[in-house]
């Protein structure tokens, strides 16, 4: 909406026309009340030299904003007007023209109606002038269809009394009540925009349409609707209407989250609330704790999971702790070089160590990066048409890092809120982590380290250290010998040799010349290297470069080619490069040579 669109409603329904009545400001104009002479709008127009366009807002009267406009993000305090009896608005594109023409009419004195009352000149009696007021109806129903007499009974309901929200809700209440079995074959064909709409806001041949596809709906047909008269239905499935128990209430929010708005219909803003709605609904219903996360919005879902990782990551394997770490790091971790050597568990194995060494002022260190519980006010279905929950004592737990408490009609949330996580302390530890990894692994796409985060650099220095420590035990385990089948070896070759002898041998008592010992053979290394490769290696291992790059070029071959087919064949053992080839000459990385030396024994 826009001002224009404010001036013509003006201009068309009250006969007002804008009024500039300062010289020195020519972007400001009034609208003024015919009959009272006073102000019921201020029109501002302002120019936005940075983006370079017309910011338009305006001031409108309004003795008391309905509590349902409160949370509008366009509607806001007077912008130039002073005092409470005044609201101001922003016009942009998600300005409801609904809700500016009602506020618009407020200022006028004028009650929200639906339609419009025409005084026409009725024919003049002898000698006088007699005026009527004549009521014409703008029902798009034809004028020989006729008003079921529950839909009158549904207008008799509704009261002008008081247009608080609570109200409001009450008096849907009564009337889906009363329409909770009525079935109706009328189409909808109309465009309809409301926020916080009732049936009030229907008009009769609307009201016919919403019934019928309401009718549709229960048979499990979904159709397409406007968005502001399927929010109807929702309302009528909270208040209860339409369901046997609160179990089959959330079953059929379910239906229609998949029936309605996974087909397409509806809009982002419609699924947000059905799905916050139904969360709100399974707790205050006390649904089991499952039902209830698993209807929770994604952003709570993700959040609450992410926590629970990096709260206790001894109970949670690499890949949970890693996509926490992931979540609140924007997967940034995830395109890291690291990844690729092992990274999952490293960093992982990094915030593990740091829950378990790290301490400051008392506090742990997931408490120290997103801070402890808070308790704040929940409200639980606040902005649905729907009767508050009833009044209750208790506590429920959703999960370890979120729980509402109830003390009779006012709840509580206690969980861990955004606003106290400390995201440099966070993203620091985890960029530290990766510039360290990337440099002890040699990636060679290295980041800038930052001295303010050197603090951490211990931390991964032990969790290199404890890897290191795992891959030797691992290597120890893996070659050990059972000496205690060693007997039993012998024992079976002295009988399979006396088999073999014949009589005349086993008579035989000329002593046997003893066979000359086999000179011990060098072992081939047990990893996957050619005859060459291993030759090199060997060479290098007892510091003859020298004459391993003479065997290379015996054998016709290049030295870096060669290096290359070592590091390869052993980056599953050993995890890096194990040989450097720099100007044709090849050469050992000596912190490498004690984890290559058992590999040639």
């Amino acid at each position: 909406m826009t001002l224009k669109d404010l001036t013509a409603y003006a201009k068309k329904r009250y006969h007002i026309r804008e009024e500039f009545k300062w010289m020195q400001f020519p972007t400001f104009s009034v609208l003024t009340n015919p009959q009272t002479n006073r102000w019921a709008a201020v029109l501002i127009r302002l120019w936005d030299s940075e983006h370079g366009v017309m910011v338009e807002k305006c001031d409108i009267k309004c003795r008391e904003l309905p509590i349902e406009y409160r949370v509008l993000p366009y509607l806001s305090s007077p912008l130039h007007m002073k005092g409470s009896n005044w609201v101001g608005v922003t016009f942009t594109w998600e300005t409801d023209e609904t809700v500016v023409r009602r506020l618009f009419d407020g200022a006028m004195g004028v009650e929200d109606t639906h339609g419009y009352t025409v005084i026409l000149e009725t024919p003049a009696q002898p000698q006088q002038h007699i005026y009527r007021d004549t009521p014409l109806s703008f029902d798009n129903r034809p004028a020989n269809a006729a008003t079921p007499d529950i839909l009158r009974r549904l207008h008799r309901l509704y009261d002008y009394g008081s247009e608080s929200f609570e109200a409001k809700c009450n008096r849907f209440f009564r009337q889906a009540k009363l329409m909770e079995r009525y079935e109706d074959e009328a189409p909808w064909d109309f465009s309809f925009i409301s926020l916080y709409p009732t049936y009030q806001d229907l008009t009769t041949a609307q009201q016919r349409g919403y019934f019928a596809w309401r009718t549709h709906v229960r048979r499990g047909d979904f159709q397409p609707i406007a968005t502001s008269a399927a929010y109807l239905y929702v309302y009528e499935l909270l208040c209860g209407i339409g369901a046997a128990s609160p179990e089959d209430v959330l079953a059929k929010l379910n239906a229609f989250a998949h029936g309605f708005l996974d087909a397409g219909y509806g809009d982002e803003r419609m699924r947000q609330q059905v799905q916050r709605w139904r969360m709100e609904y399974a707790i205050v219903h006390h649904f089991p704790p499952e039902i209830a996360f698993s209807c929770a919005p994604e952003d709570i879902r993700k959040s609450d999971e992410a926590l629970t990782a990096l709260r206790t990551p001894q109970d949670h394997d690499d890949d949970a702790v890693f996509e926490a770490l992931c979540y609140f790091y924007k997967n940034k971790l995830a395109d890291s070089p690291v990844v690729g050597h092992g990274g999952k568990h490293l960093f992982s194995a990094a915030w593990r160590k740091a829950t378990e060494t790290v301490r400051e002022n008392g506090k742990d260190w997931f408490s120290l990066c997103f801070g402890e519980k808070k308790i704040l006010a929940w409200r639980p279905l606040f902005d649905a048409l729907c009767p508050p929950p009833a009044p209750q004592n208790g506590t429920y737990v959703l999960n370890s890092c979120r729980s509402y408490h109830c003390r009779g009609v006012a709840w509580l949330c206690e969980r861990y809120d955004k606003l106290y996580f400390d995201k440099k302390r966070f993203n620091g530890f985890l960029h530290a982590a990766d510039a360290f990894l990337r440099r002890a692994l040699r990636t060679k796409r290295y980041l800038r380290e930052n001295p303010e985060e050197a603090w951490a650099n211990p931390v991964f220095a032990a969790v290199l250290a404890d890897e290191k420590h795992a891959k030797a035990q691992a290597a120890v385990q893996a070659v050990s010998v059972d000496f205690s089948r060693l007997d039993k070896i012998r024992e079976d070759a002295v009988a399979t040799r006396d088999s073999l002898l014949t009589e005349e041998e086993l008579r035989d008592d000329t002593p046997v010349a003893a066979a000359a010992p086999t000179p011990p053979q060098k072992a081939e290394p047990d990893v996957p290297l050619d005859t060459l490769q291993a030759q090199i290696l060997r060479l290098l291992l007892n510091d003859k470069k020298d004459e391993a790059l003479a065997v290379v070029h015996a054998q016709h071959r290049m030295p870096s080619v060669v290096a290359d087919g070592i590091n390869e064949a052993l980056f599953d053992e050993i995890g890096d490069a194990v040989v450097l080839c720099e100007d044709d000459k090849l050469s050992l990385i000596e912190e490498y040579r004690e984890d290559l030396l058992p590999l040639f024994t």
